[in-house]
């Protein structure tokens, strides 16, 4: 058993490592282009068409690769995912046109939607010894240090060798993703699977997607408005790479507490509590409390996308991989879509009522979502 417990932590890490090195380039692209898309030839409408089209990729394809990798194991699917990752980011550097920019996106939406599930499948494991939620903790805060690592040297980069050349920077610097992946060990292929992603979804998938929209929408849109808007061009990117490198190294240190706290007090209790706090973090925006709100929301939100995978993973109902790429997509969905009933919405109202929308909009599903998951027997005996 001590030893079975070894290699699930080695696999664990290794496979973590992997999405480490490999996210790098698109955790640079949100620091980068929206400040120089000038250099890339791009207007802001294919900026904001680049930054999120790797999303709208995923929601599209989760259940296929879901699959695939299902069909040829976790290893193989790190590996092809791996190696497109890192043409992906040598794409951004190099492609004159937008179009090609744009397949780059898609080609890393992918990769990311496979890297992500077999990270999570490795930590996962069976399910059964009780250390799931920790492994898939420590996954988590692995896989945010290569990326709080981009932000930050990655900016430094583009003001000292220019924007395209920190993209070629990073996308060599990425070369042990392919590594690490390759020491991954073997599976056998699965039998092909026949559930679906676009099915009935899970009480924690409908939460995931108002979450994505209220917090991945309409809480970081509106943050990042305000990140840098009398400093200049160069100021305003290194701001922006410290700020985007220090929320990663936020899920650092808060996503292996989270996933050790899932196994001692239950995931279910943990994901309610989180979501409360953001809650409280939103309403305090709305009241004026600024700073602390904020803070209380990015702490939880590292708490939140620890947590909710693992709910997924206990209300499985076939395929563990399928719920969490399930959960994965209503995620995406609502990161999506976020953005735009934020640019809405923030045209009619003023930013503190918009912060008390959000805030009951998190409420009424979190409410909900408790009445559902403790009528639920799988609550019971697993959370």
């Amino acid at each position: 058993m001590a030893g079975q417990g070894a290699s699930a932590w080695r696999t664990t890490l290794l496979s973590a490592g992997v999405l480490a090195f490999a996210g790098m380039g698109d955790a640079l692209i949100y620091v980068v282009l929206p400040i120089e898309a000038a250099a890339f030839g791009l207007s802001l409408t294919w900026v904001g068409i680049l930054l999120s089209a790797n999303r709208f990729a995923r929601v599209l394809l989760y259940g296929e690769i879901a699959r695939l990798g299902i069909r040829i194991g976790p290893r193989n699917l790190s590996i092809a995912a791996a190696i497109a990752s890192i043409v992906s980011t040598l794409m951004y550097g190099l492609a004159e046109s937008p179009w090609l920019q744009l397949a780059a996106r898609v080609i890393w939406g992918l990769s990311f939607a496979a890297l992500n599930l077999t990270t999570l499948s490795y930590a996962w494991g069976d399910g059964r010894d009780g250390r799931s939620g920790t492994r898939m903790g420590a996954s988590r805060g692995l896989r945010q240090t290569g990326l709080a690592f981009a932000c930050a040297a990655g900016a430094w980069a583009a003001i000292a060798i220019g924007p395209r050349e920190a993209f070629v920077f990073i996308g060599l610097l990425s070369l042990p993703a392919l590594a690490l992946a390759l020491m991954l060990p073997r599976a056998e292929p699965g039998k092909r699977s026949e559930e679906r992603v676009w099915t009935r979804p899970a009480p924690v998938d409908i939460y995931i997607f108002v979450f994505g929209a209220v917090i991945d929408g309409g809480f970081i849109m509106t943050m990042a408005a305000v990140l840098g808007e009398d400093a200049s061009p160069r100021g305003a990117m290194i701001a922006a790479g410290l700020s985007w490198a220090l929320r990663y190294l936020v899920v650092v240190a808060v996503a292996p507490v989270s996933g050790l706290l899932c196994d001692r007090f239950g995931a279910h209790r943990l994901l309610l509590l989180a979501s409360a706090t953001v809650i409280a973090g939103l309403l305090s925006v709305a009241l004026g409390a600024a700073y602390a709100g904020v803070i209380a929301i990015v702490v939880t939100r590292a708490m939140v996308d620890t947590t909710a995978p693992i709910v997924a993973a206990h209300h499985a109902r076939g395929e563990v991989l399928i719920a969490v790429s399930r959960n994965a997509t209503w995620r995406d969905m609502g990161a999506a879509v976020g953005p735009l009933g934020a640019g809405l919405s923030l045209g009619l109202l003023p930013l503190s009522p918009y912060y008390g929308v959000m805030a009951a909009m998190l409420a009424t599903v979190t409410v909900w979502m408790a009445w559902i998951l403790r009528r639920s027997p799988i609550d019971r005996s697993r959370g």
